[in-house]
């Protein structure tokens, strides 16, 4: 059944074999389509009214005269039953869906088939264009929505979510949201409220068209992935677990490359050096330990700390090192050699995080009382102090160095003037406390992750939330930015690593779904660390 766009008429298919155009105030049979050999199963006007579309288990969709019934055009091609059909905004194309898991775009005035989109696995049982007909979405029985480019035929991205089959899907009217359900689904017409059949399936699910999705999980450890972090190509990711492992993904290849295990202890902090062929270990066995990427061989172990390492972080420039201990202490070393240069002794309790600023000469820290402290980085000198009320789980400089993003055991993260020590923005959204927090590449975002099982995308001038990002099952202990800014990485105590999107839908539209995860945090230059 489908309103006409000014609501004075309704349209329904029927078992009959025919469809039925009713006057929607007196309830007045208007007109009777017949034409179709089997059961019709979805009708739709066309945005002026003039004409309707119908689909049929006869395998055909039919184009009438919506004045007269006359049947203006057969669209022959779908081998099964079509189970749904709709108009693109301009009335000049038909979309359908059918059991032969295709959907199929037509010339509404020719009937020529312009694209054959494939990617489902099962019926397609709802379809639809966007308010500005660019996109076209679909739903179907393999559990998933997924959004195509009008114009190419191209496959945008799949919503992946549902436990049961998808039986509709809507666009709000801005087009900035998706709605998807088991049974039937409607946004109202200001795109404030959305309606949800939940008869045959409890869920209904909201999609932001512009982000927020998961396109690769990292899979191996078997024990919390405590620390992630991208290569400076953006081509691998390398996490630390409390299973005693680091390892090294290829993203494009999707897997694993190298892994250090055996450590003994777990491995609470990762970080690449910029040259991509080392990455640095901090355990909680009191050391830190340098690898080769390509052999696995450890090439300098740092010790000296009395207890256990929580953090680690690498100078921009790739000549320090910074690790971050519950002796109360940061210590520096020689990135090249291993060797401890300096001790910073300022903290009064257990040194949670520590970062470089980009231009290397500035150390971040701070500790479990909520103190943070900067520091120089070649003296060891104090410059400021700054004070949360709790304890704080990690702390990053944006790319300028102007400010430090800091992750508290609170509901919030807060943004400092890193000259003067001052609160500038306090980010409030999440459910549980912080782990983690840093600025994208540009400094325009900050990514956080939470122990309420999500990591959340702000805005670092405003502090608006812009997106939230679920999918992991436990808390998301590490985040970081790809080094184009266009992908989030996230470590979970559910053993998994999540690539994510960050970017605009326009930005996503240029992606192809095989090169998603391929390219998911290939770009240039890395992150300060």
């Amino acid at each position: 059944m489908a309103f006409s766009s000014n609501g004075q008429r309704i349209v329904t298919g029927s078992q009959d074999k025919r469809a039925k155009v009713w006057d929607a105030v007196t309830g007045t049979n208007l007109l009777t389509f017949s034409g179709h050999t089997n059961r019709v199963w979805a009708v739709a006007f066309s945005p002026d009214g003039q004409r309707i579309v119908s689909g049929g288990w006869d395998q055909t969709a039919r184009v009438w005269d919506a004045a007269n019934g006359n049947e203006l055009r057969t669209l022959v091609g779908h081998r099964r039953a079509v189970l749904s059909v709709a108009f693109s905004p301009d009335g000049q194309s038909v979309v359908t869906g059918s059991q032969d898991h295709q959907v199929k775009v037509w010339n509404a005035t020719n009937g020529a088939v312009l694209h054959t989109l494939r990617g489902h696995g099962a019926s397609v049982f709802s379809v639809g264009f966007s308010p500005d007909g660019k996109w076209i979405i679909s739903g179907s029985g393999d559990q998933t929505a997924r959004v195509w480019d009008a114009a190419s035929g191209e496959e945008l991205r799949a919503f992946k979510g549902h436990g049961s089959q998808i039986g509709s899907v809507a666009l709000s009217p801005d087009g900035q949201w998706i709605v998807t359900g088991g049974g039937a689904v409607r946004f109202s017409p200001d795109g404030r409220s959305v309606v949800a059949n939940i008869e045959d399936d409890p869920t209904a699910k909201v999609w932001d068209t512009g982000g927020g999705m998961e396109v690769l999980t990292l899979e191996g450890h078997t024990g919390a992935v405590s620390s992630v972090d991208v290569s400076a190509d953006g081509r691998l990711v390398v996490s630390g677990s409390f299973d005693g492992t680091a390892r090294v993904w290829d993203v494009r290849s999707r897997r694993e490359v190298q892994r250090v295990s055996g450590l003994g202890a777990p491995i609470r902090a990762v970080a690449f050096l910029p040259d991509g062929k080392r990455f640095v270990t901090g355990s909680f066995d009191r050391t830190a330990s340098i690898w080769d990427i390509a052999s696995g061989t450890e090439l300098h172990k740092l010790e000296g700390h009395t207890a256990e390492i929580f953090s680690v972080a690498v100078s921009p420039d790739g000549r320090r090192m910074a690790t971050g201990s519950w002796d109360h202490t940061v210590r520096v070393w020689d990135a090249a050699t291993g060797r401890h240069s300096h001790t910073f002794s300022g903290h009064g309790a257990k040194v949670y995080p520590v970062a470089f600023a980009s231009d290397s000469r500035r150390i971040v820290s701070a500790d479990i009382l909520g103190v943070g402290k900067v520091w120089e980085a070649s003296s060891g000198k104090e410059l400021v102090t700054f004070r949360d009320t709790k304890l704080l789980w990690s702390a990053a400089f944006s790319r300028d160095g102007r400010r430090i993003v800091t992750g508290t055991h609170g509901l919030t993260a807060t943004v400092w003037d890193a000259a003067s020590g001052k609160e500038q923005l306090t980010l409030k959204g999440h459910t549980e406390h912080i782990h983690a927090a840093v600025f994208s590449p540009d400094g325009r975002r900050i990514v956080t992750g939470s122990a309420d099982q999500t990591a959340k995308l702000w805005d670092a001038a405003t502090g608006e939330e812009l997106l939230t990002f679920k999918g992991h099952s436990d808390w998301v202990f590490s985040v970081a930015f790809s080094p184009d800014g266009q992908r989030i990485v996230t470590g979970s105590g559910d053993h998994t690593i999540k690539v994510w999107e960050a970017a605009s839908k326009e930005q996503v539209a240029k992606w192809q779904e095989e090169d998603r995860a391929a390219t998911a945090v290939e770009q240039a230059p890395a992150n300060p660390r």
